[in-house]
C-alpha cells in the first residue's frame, strides 16, 4: 500500500484535476471541502440507520453522486472530466422523495428547533453543511462558471435533509416541536393575566395577516423587521416602536413619495402605543389607506428580485474595498 502522506502540500498548495496546484484556501478547494464534509455527515446518518432502512439506498446514491460532483468542482476550465454527472436526474428524485414524505407529515404548530432523535439531529447538521456548500459553490460559480445542475442538486439536498429530519421525528413518534419554549410563552401569558391571546401555530403568514385590521410591533430593538413587510404585503398598516428602520418602513426612504403606512411611537411608551392603536381602530378609512400604501411600498421597493440584487451590490462593494485594502 502506498503511503498516505506525500509532503507535497506542506507549502500550502494542493493539486486539482489536470495537475495544476492551487492554494489550499482557494475557493475551489473550500467548496470541495464543504462537499466532502457533507458526504461525511451523510455517512454518519447511514451508520445510525438500520441496514434495511429505505433511506439507505437513497443516501448511498447521493454520496456517490457527491463524489462525482467533487471531481467536476475540482476540474478547471479547459480540462476534460470523464466522470458522468447525474445531478439533474438525482435532483428530480430528491424532489419526488420530498413530495412523498411531505404528504405524510403532520402540521407543525409550535417552534421548530434542530435536535430530537440522533438521526434527526444529524440530518439537520447535514442540512446546514449543504447550505454552506451551496454558498461556497455560488462564490466559485461567479469566478469560474459551474454546471448549474450541480448548484440545483446541492440546493435540493438541504431541503431534502430538512424534510427527512422531520420525517424521522415523526416515524420515531418523537415530538418535533419545541414545546418547552411554547410552554414558556403560554406560562408568561398566564402569569401576566393577559386575556384573548392567540397562538396560531404554523400558518400561511400572508393569508393569516389578511384576517387582521392592523399589526403591532412593540420591540425595543430591531434591524429591518420582516413582520412589518409581511403586514404591508397583506395590505395591513402597522403600529411600531421607533427602533431600527421601522420609521423608514412606515414613512418611506428617499425617493418614496407614497406616504405613511402606519404610526411610529417611542419604545416602552405605553400611553403613546395605546393612543396609536386606538387611533388605528377608530379611523377605518385612514387605516385602509395606510394599508394600501404599505402594500404599494413592498411591491415597489421590496421585491424579492430587487432585494437579491441589492444584497449582491453590497457584497460586491465590500469585496472591492477589501481587495483594494492593504490591511489584513
Amino acid at each position: 500500500m502506498k503511503k498516505v502522506y506525500t509532503r507535497t502540500g506542506d507549502k500550502g498548495t494542493t493539486g486539482i484535476h489536470g495537475g495544476a496546484r492551487v492554494p489550499k484556501d482557494d475557493i475551489r478547494i473550500e467548496a470541495n471541502g464543504c462537499l466532502d464534509e457533507l458526504n461525511a455527515v451523510i455517512g454518519i446518518v447511514r451508520s445510525m440507520l438500520p441496514a434495511e432502512d429505505n433511506w439507505q439506498e437513497l443516501l448511498h446514491t447521493i454520496q456517490r453522486e457527491l463524489m462525482v460532483v467533487m471531481s467536476h468542482v475540482a476540474t478547471p476550465d479547459g480540462v476534460l472530466n470523464p466522470n458522468l454527472l447525474s445531478a439533474a436526474e438525482l435532483t428530480v428524485r430528491c424532489e419526488q422523495e420530498m413530495d412523498a414524505m411531505t404528504a405524510g407529515l403532520k402540521e407543525n404548530g409550535y417552534f421548530l428547533l434542530p435536535g430530537g432523535t440522533p438521526v434527526s439531529a444529524q440530518l439537520h447538521f447535514a442540512r446546514t453543511v449543504a447550505r454552506r456548500a451551496e454558498r461556497r459553490l455560488w462564490t466559485l460559480h461567479r469566478q469560474a462558471p459551474l454546471n448549474e445542475d450541480i448548484l440545483r442538486f446541492v440546493n435540493r439536498l438541504s431541503d431534502l435533509f430538512f424534510v427527512m429530519a422531520r420525517t424521522e421525528m415523526q416515524r420515531q413518534d418523537w415530538p418535533e416541536d419545541d414545546k418547552q419554549y411554547a410552554q414558556e410563552c403560554y406560562e408568561l401569558v398566564r402569569q401576566l393575566g393577559v386575556k384573548d391571546v392567540l397562538f396560531p401555530g404554523m400558518v400561511n403568514v400572508l393569508e393569516y395577516m389578511k384576517k387582521l385590521d392592523f399589526t403591532v410591533l412593540t420591540s425595543i430593538s430591531e434591524g429591518q423587521p420582516l413582520s412589518v413587510l409581511e403586514s404591508f404585503a397583506a395590505g395591513r398598516p402597522c403600529v411600531t416602536t421607533d427602533v431600527g428602520c421601522c420609521r423608514e418602513l412606515l414613512n418611506g426612504m428617499e425617493g418614496d413619495e407614497l406616504g405613511c403606512a402606519g404610526f411610529c411611537v417611542p419604545p416602552m411608551d405605553r400611553e403613546a402605543l395605546c393612543s396609536a392603536m386606538e387611533r388605528m381602530c377608530l379611523r377605518v378609512e385612514e387605516r385602509y389607506r395606510m394599508g394600501q400604501i404599505g402594500k404599494k411600498r413592498v411591491e415597489q421597493f421590496y421585491r424579492h428580485e430587487d432585494m437579491i440584487q441589492n444584497y449582491k451590490q453590497v457584497y460586491s462593494e465590500v469585496m472591492e474595498k477589501w481587495q483594494g485594502s492593504d490591511s489584513v
